[in-house]
């Protein structure tokens, strides 16, 4: 009994093929706490869990420097992995290293996932400049933002 979470199999496999073939980073993947660790040219994206206000603005961060108006973000579909590093690590071989994930839209993730959280994949490069940004954006003059 399947999980229904395509219309029928053509969608399904259609899907799969769209995603590309999944490759592996190496032997390990190594997930770990931002704090626990400094500047690592290993690390492929950063994973955000936060509220939906905090994803927001997460969101006009990313877009605070960069021209890209429709592309930047994407609510892709698949598993939870897929969206939180699969897809921003650039293991799919269809996925963009310039497009930050929101997700997960996997219905599984109902179990695991407080109702009130989302999650985001963010590829190594733009969370890098995201972070540098942070001081010249809207988010250092909070206060004054109506």
């Amino acid at each position: 009994d399947g999980k229904h979470l395509k219309e029928n199999e053509n969608i399904a496999c259609e899907t799969y093929k769209a995603v590309g073939e999944i490759k592996t980073l190496g032997r390990y993947v190594v997930m770990r706490r931002c704090d626990d660790f400094q500047e690592d040219p290993g690390v492929k994206c950063i994973v955000c869990f936060a509220s939906g206000e905090q994803i927001r603005d997460l969101c006009a961060l990313a877009h605070f420097g960069s021209h890209n108006v429709f592309n930047l973000i994407s609510v892709p579909w698949g598993p939870a992995c897929a969206t939180l590093v699969t897809y921003p690590a650039g293991m799919a071989e269809n996925a963009s290293l310039s497009q930050i994930s929101i997700g997960p839209t996997d219905p599984s993730a109902r179990g695991w996932l407080p109702e009130n959280c989302l999650a985001m994949g963010i590829p190594a490069e733009i969370a890098r400049k995201m972070a540098n940004d942070v001081v010249r954006s809207f988010l250092a003059k909070i206060d004054n933002v109506s």
